[in-house]
């Protein structure tokens, strides 16, 4: 999971945010979330207005540095820090139920899934420390009761089943509610897919192209919404609302001529709704 990469730099005001050199330095789907070498890709609402913007997380010698930009576009960088060290996962949610997301990092330790979480997107001390999911799991974020915001998760591959464990709460704790959705060589998406209460599950599968299995509850059945999106040989993965409409969506990331991203509105094959760099 960890690869180590030469890499180019894009001035962004003033910041050189972090892009792969090659589109071979790709992490399996096994890493649960989108990165390219040593640099994760992310989603976000990072100034609380009710689309998501976006980021890149560099993880460095010194920790994890974070890129966020407030609008799926290119552009100057709005926020620009450090939180985590070398070799965390980076994630985001509404911690606090408040407008916009917060930061956290995950990191297998002592055979268990241990949690930082921080309200602000900000270098600073963790609000809340605690371990939930085992050292085979990785971790999930989503609002599962529909209530004010998010809360955790953790997913592995059990026989040929992706198994979830989630919790309403973002703290330690036991699930409340396992279930398996999804099959091996899958990786775990979420997001409001009905922009009704409460975030759905998904999968992602890199075939020919990027398919996509959607489910609007967080629990195993059968999905609403199966389509193609993205190239399954070069692109890697996220979700997110980008126009703002109260619905998540798709979007890949890939590696050509610098980091592209390609993000789609509707949850359906066609052709994407902004392409940019950043």
């Amino acid at each position: 999971m960890h690869r180590l990469l030469l890499s180019l730099a894009v001035a962004v005001a003033g910041l050189a945010v972090p892009v792969p050199a090659s589109a071979s330095d790709v992490t399996p789907a096994s890493a649960g979330l989108c990165r390219f070498g040593n640099q994760w890709v992310i989603s976000g609402d990072w100034d609380g207005n009710g689309g998501d913007g976006i980021g890149v997380v560099d993880d460095t010698a010194d920790g994890l540095e974070w890129f966020l930009r407030n609008d799926p576009g290119s552009g100057a960088t709005d926020f620009h820090f450090k939180f985590g060290a070398k070799g965390d996962m980076p994630l985001v949610g509404d911690w606090d139920g408040k407008n916009g997301d917060g930061i956290a990092v995950a990191r297998w330790a002592n055979k268990k899934l241990q949690w930082q979480l921080r309200n602000t997107l900000s270098a600073g001390a963790p609000d809340a420390s605690f371990s939930y999911g085992s050292d085979i799991d990785l971790p999930v974020v989503g609002d599962w009761d529909g209530k004010n915001g998010d809360s955790i998760g953790a997913w592995h591959l059990s026989g040929n089943k992706i198994e979830w464990s989630l919790r309403n709460s973002a703290n330690a704790g036991a699930p409340t509610t396992i279930f398996s959705f999804g099959a091996k060589g899958d990786r775990a998406e979420v997001g409001d897919w009905d922009g009704k209460s409460g975030d759905g599950i998904g999968t992602s599968h890199r075939g020919t192209g990027m398919d996509w299995i959607l489910r609007d509850k967080a629990s195993a059945g059968s999905p609403g919404k199966s389509f193609t999106f993205g190239d399954g040989k070069t692109d890697c993965t996220l979700t997110g609302d980008w126009d703002g409409d109260g619905v998540d969506s798709v979007g890949i990331v890939r590696n050509q001529s610098g980091r592209e991203w390609q993000l789609r509105n509707a949850l359906s094959a066609g052709a994407p709704d902004y392409t940019f760099k950043y």
